[in-house]
């Protein structure tokens, strides 16, 4: 009824946008209604049995094809007996001897098939390119159209391969093999496709990873000699003077003609110099570093001292290490002088006279320390806590004894030392133990008095 008096206002006033947006809207509604019944009507008769065509007159009693479901109901069993026949002259006959040919299209399209099945079967081995191109063409919906369509890539391929166009030789020839078992000559047309494909691929990229995985695609290929070169090259400019000798012979190991071993050998050598010298620099600056670091000057100051002497000694200290090293080494030189801590009286024999003095004893010497410490754990963030001993070796340098009978010291004596103490790296403070050589003591004619002794030592370091 809209429809209807849309059109009638229509004849009146052709260009009355009311009347043409009804008119429209109710062509759309009546075509959108169109497609669903036709959609349930071709389901009925997808299903192709006699039952789903009963049914579909059942539920749409109002569907626009209720007449042409009918009418392949009374056709229905003509055409049963037709697709079971299932060959040409069965279909043909159909079409001759039904009234109503209810099932036409599906008779047309199966011998439509039937035909392309006969015309396949025909070609057999003896196929050709226009050939394969018409049957595509005619029968579309054929079985064997993969197949078909494989073949002419096939031949197109072999084609393209003999022109030398390898790209179009290798997408045509591996498109038929998805599909068909190449013969040899086109198996072997494909691998030399291939390989020129995958080769001019690794050209354009122009990586390492690009030239090997050609390589491993084509070990034997045409260009396998010279992606080696290639690879080997590119490895070549990635190498640096910090490039470890395995890496230089894997470069090396990669190229395949004398020509590219020639040029990496001399690449190769002006990298080693270079290392050399790098090595060479880096091994000055690693000892002037080692050197400011570990070699340190300062001042010392100590005393020692038992029941009968003491001495007070100050100094330079010189120290190579430092407490973040496990062992260090000092020396120095220093003054030290001794004195007695009482007057006593000392007997001097000789071969005509004999009597007895008391005498104050004090000496003036130069002494120089040589300790070797090791540092045996932290005390705190930054210091140590070491354990040590030494030598000194002490050098009179003025007698200051008095009293009859002259020198009381020995021009040169040593003793070794043990000695535990904290150190930081600007000082250290040490309690040690000192004996004097029995052969090479402190006081000429009376050695147990400076046997042993005790003291204190601490050092600045600058």
């Amino acid at each position: 009824d809209a429809l209807a008096k849309a059109r009638e206002v229509l004849t009146i006033d052709a260009t009355h946008a009311g009347a043409l947006d009804l008119k429209r809207r109710c062509e759309e509604a009546i075509e959108e209604q169109r497609r669903k019944e036709e959609a349930v009507f071709d389901r009925a008769c997808a299903t192709g049995t006699l039952e789903a065509l009963q049914q579909f007159v059942k539920d749409n009693p109002q569907n626009q094809y209720v007449a042409a479901a009918r009418e392949r109901i009374a056709d229905y069993a003509r055409w049963d007996r037709t697709r079971a026949a299932g060959t040409m002259e069965a279909y043909a006959q159909y079409l001759t001897t039904s009234p109503t040919k209810a099932f036409e299209k599906e008779a047309r399209a199966a011998m439509l098939l039937i035909e392309a099945e006969q015309v396949w079967q025909s070609m057999g081995d003896n196929y050709t390119a226009d050939g394969l191109r018409d049957y595509l063409m005619s029968y579309p919906d054929s079985p064997h159209r993969a197949e078909a369509a494989a073949r002419l890539d096939m031949l197109d391929g072999m084609d393209a391969w003999r022109r030398g166009a390898y790209e179009d030789a290798w997408r045509l020839l591996g498109r038929a093999r998805q599909e068909i078992s190449l013969p040899l000559d086109a198996a072997m047309a494909y691998n030399t496709a291939a390989d020129e494909h995958d080769y001019a691929t690794a050209r354009r990229t122009g990586t390492i990873e690009a030239w090997r995985g050609y390589i491993v695609a084509h070990p034997r290929g045409r260009h396998a000699t010279e992606a080696r070169d290639a690879m080997a090259l590119l490895r070549l400019d990635a190498l640096t003077p910090y490039s470890t000798e395995s890496e230089m012979t894997t470069c090396r190991s990669m190229a395949a003609t004398d020509a590219t071993r020639r040029r990496i050998d001399t690449r190769l050598a002006t990298l080693r110099s270079e290392r050399r010298s790098i090595d060479r620099r880096i091994r000055r600056r690693a000892h002037k570093r080692w050197w400011k670091e570990s070699l340190t000057g300062g001042i010392e100051l100590a005393a020692d001292f038992n029941k009968d002497l003491m001495s007070l000694a100050g100094g330079l200290l010189f120290k190579l290490g430092h407490p973040g090293q496990a062992v260090n080494l000092e020396t120095g030189l220093r003054y030290q002088y001794y004195t007695r801590l009482e007057e006593e009286e000392y007997y001097v024999y000789d071969s005509y006279y004999s009597f007895t003095r008391s005498a104050d004893l004090a000496g003036h010497f130069l002494t120089v320390p040589v300790y070797l410490d090791i540092n045996v754990c932290h005390v705190g963030s930054r210091s140590k806590l070491f354990i040590g001993g030494g030598m000194e070796f002490a050098f009179l340098i003025s007698d200051g004894s008095t009293g009859y009978g002259g020198d009381m010291f020995n021009d040169i004596n040593m003793a070794w030392q043990a000695r535990l103490g904290i150190s930081s790296p600007h000082c250290y403070i040490s309690c040690f133990y000192k004996r004097f050589l029995p052969e090479q003591g402190l006081l000429i004619y009376e050695t147990d008095a400076a046997e042993h002794m005790g003291g204190l030592s601490l050092a600045f370091y600058f």
